[in-house]
């Protein structure tokens, strides 16, 4: 069986495939490996036979991040989200969508703080050998980050408040701190 990590874009996928590859497993970042990918582009998907996991950041990490999203991904994506763009409104809209067709074919949510912790069940549960457990809780957070816009409640609330509303109950949802 291969794995599949997915989420949002700029969830921490990045991060997510460095601590797969450091526990011995061959998967890609947007790519594919022997083991499976680790892609914000798979969400869409079903994999049947696969172990599909949403991984999910914090949504005004993620929305403050998307702002220097490529043009191309902002297409693929506004393929399937309604109102997806550049804009305040369209970057939540992302997070909002996105996080919820990654969490529609998956096993599991699980913020990515909380990955390293829980990759190795991951990859057993898709019977990956587990070859190394000494440094994959090592990988820096910042794995792939940019500098973005700090996007605060008050931003989200003051553009659309009913927005910003679904994002806050979908995060309490995910357990992720408000």
């Amino acid at each position: 069986m291969k794995i599949i990590v997915t989420g949002c874009p700029r969830s921490g996928t990045g991060y997510c495939a460095e601590v797969l590859r450091r526990l011995g497993a061959s998967v890609g970042h947007e790519t594919w490996g022997a083991d499976g990918t680790v892609s914000w582009m798979e969400a869409p998907a079903r994999h049947h036979g696969a172990l599909t996991v949403h991984v999910v950041r914090h949504p005004l990490l993620v929305i403050g991040s998307l702002a220097t999203i490529a043009p191309s991904s902002l297409r693929a994506l506004a393929a399937h989200v309604p109102g997806a763009d550049i804009s305040l409104r369209g970057r939540a809209k992302i997070w909002l969508g996105w996080t919820a067709i990654a969490a529609a074919g998956a096993v599991e949510t699980v913020p990515t703080e909380e990955f390293a912790e829980k990759a190795p069940g991951f990859l057993r549960r898709a019977g990956i050998a587990v070859r190394n457990t000494a440094d994959h809780v090592l990988v820096p957070k910042d794995t792939n980050s940019r500098p973005h816009a700090v996007v605060t409640w008050d931003h989200l609330r003051k553009e659309d408040a009913v927005l910003a509303t679904m994002v806050e109950a979908r995060a309490r949802e995910w357990r992720l701190p408000l």
